[in-house]
């Protein structure tokens, strides 16, 4: 039987455990952001905290806007942020895409949108 404890401190809220086992020979890498035999090919750039799996280069997790094993594709079209799980609104300005990290109409709001990500509006005014 097999049990983990860890103490916290405090009561939080956990949304990713990622839990690692050595099954070869060998030390770690003093840097984190490197990995290989020889500790000396710098994980990818969009592995977030630059992490990365010690010797295939796999990131644990990506930065907001990116996906896939190696964290080098965008976000599909419409989609953003964090394992881009957050959907576009749709209203930004010449119906162009939203920002893949932020979300955010780069280039500004359809007619009668406003915020952040254009998301305010769309009313009519009935006198």
């Amino acid at each position: 039987m097999v049990w983990w404890k860890v103490d916290l401190g405090g009561v939080y809220n956990i949304y990713s455990i990622n839990i690692l086992f050595k099954n070869y020979d060998g030390s770690g890498c003093k840097n984190t952001s490197l990995f290989g035999s020889n500790c000396d090919t710098p994980c990818p750039t969009n592995c977030k905290d630059s992490t990365c799996h010690i010797q295939s280069g796999v990131c644990f997790m990506c930065k907001p806007g990116w996906t896939g094993t190696y964290c080098n594709t965008t976000c599909g079209e419409g989609w953003y942020g964090v394992n881009c799980s957050q959907h576009c609104e749709g209203h930004c300005k010449d119906n162009m895409i939203c920002n893949h990290v932020t979300g955010q109409c780069d280039e500004g709001c359809a007619t009668g949108w406003t915020g952040t990500t254009c998301s305010k509006g769309g009313t009519c005014n009935i006198p």
